[in-house]
């Protein structure tokens, strides 16, 4: 068996059933983060509609700082049992806890980033779809989509982090493409029901919205609570899968317990 394959039904399965335990802890640990993220959302489409990904980026790092931090969260309740509101009143298990928060954060960001800096190339590429620099843009592009999907790996690599798991330990165990896929098809599933369900409501709510409709500002808020409920799902499944991966790793290549 390859060391990336994980069972995709499975993983969302017990993402759900981790959530029919800890739904109300979850839900109350999401209302600060979507309330920034509803604001910074609502911000961007009456301020800056037309503005770049980068710009997109930048506005949105505390939205995405405190979408790490809810993450962190579910991980840390998940794989320790760790609640927010009850946590140990030790010095050293705190300290650890906080750097493991600093680095899990912080890998969210980079990797927010790179996802950026692809998007932003892309934006630029078709700019200059009709110029001179349009072949080597073209193949930039093409480039760095492969880099992409390669790099799809990483997008669990803060979930490592808030426990302390050697992400090159993660790296060595899951080479090759086939993790990327398959965390791929794991966020395709997760997401498509909650999407589809999201968009039957839209048409019965608001069917004929148009651009420039008043009440496209309340949809473009939604877009942050749909973000975090797809968060609330995609979370325990990442777990879940790399749970299922690295617990086949020989103990003596572990660090920190995803495991």
């Amino acid at each position: 068996m390859s060391g990336s394959q994980f069972s995709i039904t499975n993983a969302i399965r017990n993402a759900y059933a981790f959530l029919g335990r800890h739904g109300g802890e979850v839900l109350r640990l999401s209302i600060l983060p979507v309330g920034i993220g509803v604001a910074t959302q609502v911000f961007i489409f009456y301020q800056r509609p037309t503005g770049s990904a980068f710009e997109g980026y930048l506005i949105s790092i505390p939205a995405t700082v405190l979408h790490g931090w809810f993450m962190f969260t579910i991980v840390r309740l998940l794989l320790l049992g760790e609640h927010v509101n009850a946590l140990p009143q030790d010095r050293e298990y705190l300290l650890d806890r906080r750097n493991a928060l600093r680095a899990s954060v912080l890998v969210w960001l980079l990797f927010n980033a790179g996802c950026t800096a692809v998007l932003g190339f892309q934006e630029w590429a078709m700019q200059t779809a009709s110029t001179a620099q349009s072949t080597l843009a073209n193949a930039i592009s093409l480039l760095l989509i492969v880099l992409g999907i390669w790099g799809i790996r990483f997008a669990v690599a803060h979930i490592l982090a808030a426990v302390d798991y050697s992400i090159k330990t993660y790296i060595f165990v899951v080479n090759g493409v086939s993790i990327s896929l398959r965390l791929a098809g794991l966020g395709i599933m997760t997401a498509l029901p909650v999407l589809i369900a999201f968009y039957c409501i839209i048409k019965v709510v608001a069917p004929d919205m148009k651009d420039g409709d008043p009440g496209l500002a309340l949809l473009i808020s939604l877009l942050a609570p749909l973000s975090f409920i797809i968060t609330a799902i995609l979370t325990p499944a990442a777990c879940f899968a790399l749970k299922e991966i690295l617990g086949r790793v020989p103990a003596r290549n572990n660090s920190g317990t995803i495991a």
